[in-house]
């Protein structure tokens, strides 16, 4: 019976971010843990686990690490620790290949590549004759790095991301084939010189998309070419640009059976559909201004509105507590909206008065200068809970911490102790607010949230609040140290 590893490493760095990441941020799921954890869940690991299974290849888990708040640069220490922990337990595993998740936009003390670092270590210890299939993230800033140590890479398809069980156990096929020599896997990249933060990278297709990204061409393109024998796999990345890194931007890489040439010219071909369409992906075609937003919300007819806070997406590095849009809201008055904000200061006082209880306070606006101040607000403790629900879409529990609701007027404000992404409407309803009813409902989200909230509302009932941020998806407004140059939108290209 074949031998295969399976770990990962997972984080996403906003260099933007002034926290570090430390050790004690990572959360690391050891041997059995990782079947136990991930086993059916919407993963790429997910993905891994089950179809080793059902393809009756021995499954070596050994450690998967991920700090799952998109937090600052990585301290060293923290990621030689699981360098060599997985390099150490990949061996002694003696594999006949390895299933590798990594993110793809970490950055480290010293390591502008922690995954291209990874897979370095891991084929040092292995040899070159132990393949190594990597399933990715669609945002992986994906360097040459990885394609001289690894031997197939396998990204999202979907942005918001749904199809990463999928890709998990096409990666897991991918490298029973090469491990069988039924595949002879080789590989090409492009990196046209495009950066982006954010936002449209939307390729979904939904009835609800006013404005269909590039990216959703470029990965029908590729959809295309993967239907030929030869073509193994050939994936598309935007790339993650709220990590300053040389290699940061977007990627595309095709593993073919063999076909050298072909790889080449199907990269090269996805990458001039990308650049000829470049301009396309500026933030001005979809991002409205936070006083439009609302103006529009409360004037057009029905609900919900959904408002996403475009420069607080704590999946990208924002810290969950900007103010802007609550401050907005009290300005006209607590209209009929809901809204979650990081603040567990504010959770334990409302703890302390219970539900029923008045609660006089300054909501918000506490990491640090970048996303607004402390809003004053008075409202009544509405419901306090544990915070943990079953989140659909990913299949996997959630746990925000302590969770209070305050309702001042008709806003509902849903303070947390730890920071979340809305990505779906069971963070509302988990804690007994129906976004279904309200008119107004503000996701601190990209463009995640689409997947969970487009089946609840009609067209042009979206808009993506242009708000002040370390996830604002302009990059023009962010000082760029790293980044090769000239690169489009920071260049005149």
């Amino acid at each position: 019976m074949l031998k295969v590893a399976v770990g990962g490493f997972h984080h996403e760095t906003n260099t933007f971010n002034p926290k570090p990441t430390l050790l004690k941020h990572f959360h690391e799921y050891r041997g059995s843990e990782i079947v136990e954890e991930f086993r059916g869940t919407n993963s790429v690991l997910g993905g891994f686990v089950d179809s080793a299974v059902s393809l009756g290849l021995a499954l070596k888990p050994t450690i998967y690490a991920e700090a799952p708040l998109v937090t600052g640069l990585i301290v060293r220490e923290a990621f030689e620790h699981y360098r060599d922990l997985l390099a150490k337990e990949v061996a002694e595993a003696n594999p006949d290949g390895v299933l590798l998740f990594l993110h793809g936009s970490a950055v480290a003390d010293g390591y502008e590549s922690p995954e291209s670092e990874i897979l370095r270590c891991l084929k040092e210890v292995l040899g070159d004759d132990v393949p190594i299939v990597v399933g990715c993230d669609y945002h992986a800033n994906v360097s040459e790095e990885w394609l001289q140590h690894s031997d197939a890479i396998v990204a999202y398809k979907t942005s918001p991301h749904v199809d990463m069980y999928e890709r998990g156990a096409e990666a897991c096929r991918i490298l029973r084939g090469i491990i069988k020599g039924e595949i002879e896997p080789v590989m090409e990249i492009e990196k046209p010189p495009i950066l982006l933060k954010g936002g449209l990278m939307t390729i979904v297709d939904t009835p609800l998309q006013v404005h269909k990204s590039p990216f959703f061409l470029a990965v029908n393109r590729a959809r295309r070419y993967e239907r030929r024998d030869d073509v193994v796999n050939v994936s598309v990345c935007s790339g993650f640009g709220d990590a300053d890194v040389p290699h940061a931007g977007v990627s595309v890489v095709a593993t073919t059976d063999g076909k050298e040439e072909i790889a080449k010219e199907i990269v090269e071909e996805i990458g001039r559909l990308l650049w000829r369409l470049r301009h396309g992906l500026s933030p001005d075609l979809v991002l409205t201004p936070l006083e439009e937003a609302l103006d529009t919300a409360l004037n057009l007819e029905g609900g919900p509105v959904i408002l996403a806070d475009m420069g607080d997406n704590p999946a990208g590095g924002g810290p969950a507590d900007s103010t802007f849009i609550l401050q907005a809201l009290k300005d006209y008055g607590w209209p009929d909206a809901a809204l979650f904000l990081k603040d567990p200061e504010v959770v334990a006082e409302a703890v302390a008065v219970g539900v029923g209880g008045r609660l006089e306070t300054s909501v918000g606006g506490k990491t640090d200068g970048m996303h607004g101040s402390p809003v004053r607000v008075e409202g009544v403790v509405e419901t306090i809970s544990v915070g943990e629900f079953y989140e659909p879409l990913r299949r996997r529990r959630v746990r925000m911490g302590r969770t209070a609701v305050i309702r001042c007027g008709e806003t509902e404000i849903i303070l947390t102790e730890e920071p979340t992404s809305q990505i779906h409407p069971a963070y509302f309803e988990s804690v007994g607010v129906n976004p279904r009813a309200k008119k107004i409902v503000v996701v601190k989200s990209a463009h995640y949230f689409r997947a969970g909230f487009e089946p609840l509302i009609k067209p042009k009932m979206i808009l993506e609040v242009d708000t002040p941020g370390v996830t604002n998806p302009n990059p023009l407004r962010f000082e760029y140290k790293r980044v090769r140059r000239p690169i489009f939108p920071l260049d005149a290209l």
